[in-house]
């Protein structure tokens, strides 16, 4: 099933995206590198990062990966695409909720303060819903 549009729209729209999400992926890893005191282990934060990619949404590298499907998908002109994406994004959501769990029991209130002003993944933060 093929996209609308013209070819060469998707190929820039879709190399687009990928950069967009390898960036934001490489951005988040420096910063919480930049925040490791010793060997960095990205399943084990030793302090709640809240700085760079991190200021925007609490997880930038999911939302990377989601941009960079999103652009294979688009820039291979497959609609399917469309159908992959939210199954993806729904299988995952578990793994964050997981994730979350964690970091609230390691940092108790200042995960929560930070939880309350960065959105889960992108857009506005709504009061009272994390």
């Amino acid at each position: 099933m093929p996209l609308p549009g013209s070819r060469s729209l998707q190929r820039t729209t879709g190399l687009g995206l990928i950069l967009a999400g390898v960036g934001f992926n490489l951005w988040a890893l420096a910063e919480r590198r930049r925040r490791s005191a010793g060997p960095f282990a990205l399943e084990r934060p030793e302090e709640l990062v809240t700085s760079g990619p991190y200021a925007i949404t609490r997880h930038p590298m999911y939302v990377g990966w989601w941009l960079i499907h999103l652009g294979a998908g688009t820039m291979t002109g497959s609609a399917w695409v469309i159908a992959t994406l939210p199954p993806a994004v729904l299988a995952e959501h578990r793994y964050v909720l997981r994730e979350e769990s964690l970091l609230a029991g390691l940092f108790g209130r200042s995960y929560a303060d930070y939880a309350d002003k960065v959105p889960r993944y992108l857009g506005w933060r709504v009061p009272g819903l994390r």
